[in-house]
């Protein structure tokens, strides 16, 4: 049991060493205004996001433990967590928009699954639905702006969308449809993408010979 417990403790200190390593080396992790998007490789997309998504996670457990209805407490914290994921995300979506190459979309496949479990983590967490709940109804309610009332309405609202209510079969089922989704609408863009670049390519001459290139 004793020599278990070490092995545990060694492979936790050593994967950190290597989220570590990936976050001061992964162009995509690198922490800029401006994203590196002529240094992000497809090679970098599956451990730059684990790697992120594992930080990601450790954080939404720190927030879970110690929830404080405040606009300080839970909302900035919660949203320095969504902006990272959307900053570094966005730039994958980005490069896959327009530079679809089969090593990007395997990459992108790969990742997607645990990108969009993220989400539903997120959206359907009881611990930050009742904190915002708590923000909504206490005392410090009156002395939000109009601006940071309407924010928290708008996060308890998706939680309730994002399914923060199921259990079981019907939260098991719900998320597995978001998952379906999220497969389907990636298939679609680079459908999309193909016929437009086979358009392009086409016999004919595309919109350089004068014609209209073909909507799709």
């Amino acid at each position: 049991m004793a020599a278990a417990t070490e092995t545990t403790s060694v492979e936790a200190k050593e994967s950190q060493v290597d989220a570590k390593a990936e976050f001061l080396s992964n162009p995509l992790l690198a922490d800029v205004v401006f994203p590196k998007f002529d240094e992000v490789k497809p090679e970098h997309v599956v451990p730059g996001m684990r790697a992120l998504l594992g930080e990601l996670h450790k954080q939404i457990d720190a927030l879970e433990a110690a929830v404080e209805p405040t606009w300080a407490g839970l909302v900035e914290p919660l949203e320095r967590i969504s902006d990272r994921h959307q900053r570094t995300w966005g730039v994958v979506s980005h490069l896959k928009g327009v530079q679809d190459t089969e090593a990007l979309r395997k990459a992108v496949e790969e990742v997607q699954p645990e990108n969009v479990a993220l989400g539903l983590r997120l959206s359907q967490s009881r611990p930050l639905y009742e904190g915002f709940r708590a923000l909504r109804e206490g005392e410090g309610w009156g002395q939000l702006t109009p601006a940071q009332q309407r924010v928290v309405e708008i996060e308890l609202r998706d939680f309730v969308l994002g399914g923060v209510a199921l259990e079981g079969e019907a939260k098991e089922r719900f998320n597995a449809i978001q998952q379906d989704l999220a497969q389907s609408c990636m298939r679609m863009c680079c459908m999309r993408m193909r016929m437009r670049m086979r358009a392009w390519t086409a016999p004919w001459g595309g919109p350089a010979a004068g014609r209209r290139m073909p909507r799709v």
